[in-house]
């Protein structure tokens, strides 16, 4: 009994490292991969519900969510200056004088104007600022990339862990 329980203490061992090589080494996230000893990946199509349940839940997870969606609004708001802004105003007045000078009168009179504002050339500004704003985007991305590697990780190593405690359970009960 012994010797069977150590030997399942090793796979799992075996399975965690190759997973945490996995992450390590970066490969796609498309399901559990196993590491031959060649380095040969074969990958099983499925990805488990918790993992799905976990990343979907975390407070990390949102608050990047929401940073990104903000960052997103942001590169639009950058944008806003490579286009022309137009302003119309318009003023009632009442006084003396008024339009008429020479009258001296108390007169009511209207005033109404448009005006179109386009910066042309700013020395690459607004250029800056765009990039700038997407390169935080990408960094979000690669925050949230980060997260879910993480996630998956504690995840595989909780099932791990339960598979192990099971087989002991069932070892102890022989």
């Amino acid at each position: 009994q012994r010797a069977l329980l150590r030997s399942e203490k090793a796979e799992h061992a075996r399975d965690l490292s190759h997973l945490a090589l996995r992450e390590l080494l970066d490969f796609p996230d498309q399901g559990e991969a196993l590491i031959l000893d060649t380095l040969r990946f074969e990958t099983d199509e499925k990805l488990p519900e918790s993992y799905q349940y976990e990343i979907s839940h975390r407070y990390e997870f949102r608050t990047l969510q929401f940073q990104k969606e903000a960052m997103l609004t942001n590169v639009s708001v950058q944008k806003a200056p490579y286009y022309p802004s137009l302003q119309a105003f318009g003023t009632l007045n009442y006084g003396r004088p008024g339009v008429d000078r020479l009258a001296n009168d108390w007169m009511l009179y209207e005033t109404f104007g448009v005006a179109l504002n386009w910066t042309l050339w700013d020395w690459n500004q607004r250029r800056n600022r765009v990039q700038r704003a997407r390169a935080t985007v990408r960094q979000i991305d690669e925050r949230k990339k980060s997260l879910e590697s993480r996630v998956r990780l504690e995840v595989r190593k909780a099932e791990l862990t339960v598979d192990d405690a099971r087989k002991r359970i069932e070892v102890a009960e022989k």
